[in-house]
């Protein structure tokens, strides 16, 4: 069995329906094949994957600010990426490795949003600072 299928086979209902719903266009002919032999073998309709998709209730907000689902397709299904992050100072840019928590399923990653938010309100120090030297 390939990996594909034994990961796909692995899935809960609502978690291959995510899989499908989220992120079935970037995959290849073959793995697309796949993946509708498996939603296939377990009568899951193309047309009925909504119905397969959780809907947020309070069980699910409290797991989500516990971090335990990913607030997008509510997956406990998580791996960690790591990406290399540049920052620019004037004529320098400095790189780094960031570790980010992300989906298996969905590819969302709440960790990367919020890096991303506290970037963008440090810029916003740094540019207000620069205003302020500029006047």
């Amino acid at each position: 069995m390939s990996e594909l299928k034994k990961f796909l086979h692995d899935l809960e209902d609502f978690e291959l329906a995510s899989f499908y719903h989220f992120r079935f266009n970037s995959f290849m002919k073959n793995s697309k094949e796949k993946i509708l032999n498996e939603l296939k073998s377990r009568n899951i309709k193309e047309y009925q994957i909504d119905k397969y998709l959780l809907k947020l209730n309070e069980k699910i907000e409290l797991e989500i600010e516990e971090g335990k689902v990913c607030p997008k397709c509510y997956s406990d299904k998580f791996y960690n990426s790591t990406e290399i992050e540049n920052i620019t100072i004037q004529f320098e840019t400095i790189r780094y490795s960031e570790n980010y928590k992300t989906c298996l399923i969905c590819l969302h990653s709440q960790d990367k949003i919020e890096s991303q938010k506290e970037k963008n309100s440090i810029w916003n120090i740094f540019s207000v600072i620069k205003l302020l030297k500029k006047s």
